[in-house]
């Protein structure tokens, strides 16, 4: 049920792949949940802008680097703080890898945890979802 969406730079197809891979792994390593989902976004340089970090003031660059990656996880609370931050590693290290980034510090990834009685599946609420199963739902 975890989803993630990844913001970036235009990918290979080869390092798309085994980053999906890597990420599908880690989402299912922490959450043991069915149903686990990828999505990049890609841009390219003419589609971005960001402040610079090194810069005082509003110093903007506009069409000039890569776009930093920006990650999203959407999923149920309750993942415990040491299983956040082996997911947080292994995903912004993939990213990294992906990218060919260096400097992890421009990899950004959030967590949006939303309980699972606010989300729908097939016209459920999924703890009403006949066929959504979870150590969260059922015991």
């Amino acid at each position: 049920m975890p989803v993630c969406i990844i913001e970036g730079p235009v990918l290979t197809k080869e390092s798309k792949g085994a980053f999906i891979k890597t990420v599908l792994n880690s989402l299912v390593d922490a959450y043991q949940m069915p149903d686990d989902r990828v999505y990049i976004n890609e841009y390219n340089k003419d589609n971005y802008g960001h402040t610079l970090v090194d810069k005082p003031g509003h110093d903007i660059t506009v069409q000039k680097d890569n776009p930093r990656v920006v990650i999203s996880i959407i999923a149920p609370p309750g993942l415990a703080q040491d299983e956040k931050r082996i997911m947080f590693r292994q995903i912004t290290e993939a990213a990294g890898n992906a990218y060919g980034i260096s400097n992890l510090r421009d990899i950004l990834v959030f967590l949006n945890e939303h309980p699972i009685h606010n989300v729908a599946s097939n016209g459920y609420i999924q703890t009403e979802n006949p066929e959504f199963r979870s150590a969260v739902t059922h015991n």
